[in-house]
């Protein structure tokens, strides 16, 4: 009977797991996308500030932190999504934009879901709906946390480095098999890694194709991912020459790049992301 409910227990438990991980799961939003949501802000905000109470837009009110001119803070939103707008393209993801447009929305987040009577309430909600998906496009929650890095690798900035990895198997594998002739301790080490960077090019490609069409890749990412952790130990070998080690730890910064565009990297602490974009 105990070995009955300790199967059953096990069961379960493979069950929650596999559930939390399809929860987990993220989707990549395309640059396409990221300019819908930024249109469907613009308009949701315009709705929301219309359905507010025409004495209450022009009031001003008390808050944990000081007093705020309603009119002036909602033209500070409206700004601040339309900058957003404005900035982002394929090649600028206004990563920044996004943060500030999060931080300047918080307050008012915070206010209306403690006053959920007050007209506009239901207009909010669809705005800030928006915003959460903003932000995990962005890789971050809204309201944001704080220090939260918010960072986005736009289409341009992905496939760039997709394009490098497929090329990994000449950049890096000519160079080792070079310094590999003649030298049977880098022979093995070399083999290794040739037959891993032909896989990860193959992978890259694919991934590669994949964010053209705009299709979900978020498994072909992880496939990239599991190759390159293979590779890591084999470019860690003392035989290794530093040139070549070097390149693959160029290479690797590509690959985390592509993760992070996934949600597969780890985030980078507030004080070392990179330059925002």
């Amino acid at each position: 009977m105990r070995i009955k409910f300790a199967l059953a227990g096990a069961a379960l438990l493979a069950i929650v797991a596999t559930t939390a991980s399809a929860q987990n799961a993220f989707e990549r939003s395309t640059d396409k996308q990221v300019v819908k949501l930024v249109d469907s802000l613009g308009k949701n905000l315009k709705e929301y500030r219309s359905a507010l109470d025409k004495d209450f837009r022009k009031s001003v009110i008390r808050t944990a932190t000081g007093e705020v001119d309603v009119e002036r803070y909602l033209d500070d939103l409206e700004t601040a999504t339309k900058t957003l707008g404005d900035r982002f393209n394929d090649k600028y993801a206004a990563s920044s934009e996004v943060a500030d447009l999060l931080k300047k929305a918080a307050p008012a987040n915070t206010y209306m879901h403690e006053h959920s009577t007050l007209a506009g309430a239901s207009e909010w909600d669809r705005f800030a709906a928006d915003l959460n998906r903003l932000a995990a496009a962005y890789g971050a929650t809204f309201p944001p946390a704080a220090n939260a890095v918010v960072r986005r690798i736009g289409d341009g900035e992905l496939t760039q480095s997709l394009s490098a990895l497929e090329k990994a198997p000449k950049t890096i594998g000519s160079p080792l098999s070079k310094a590999a002739k003649g030298n049977p301790a880098l022979a093995t080490v070399s083999g290794a890694a040739t037959s891993g960077l032909d896989s990860l090019g193959a992978a890259a490609k694919t991934l590669h194709g994949r964010v053209d069409k705009g299709d979900p890749a978020t498994a072909e990412a992880r496939q990239i991912q599991t190759l390159a952790d293979k590779l890591d130990p084999v470019f860690a070998n003392a035989a290794v020459p530093a040139d070549v080690k070097a390149l693959w730890t160029t290479s690797r910064g590509n690959v985390d790049k592509v993760l992070q565009a996934f949600g597969l990297g780890k985030p980078a602490a507030a004080g070392a992301a990179p330059a925002a974009r």
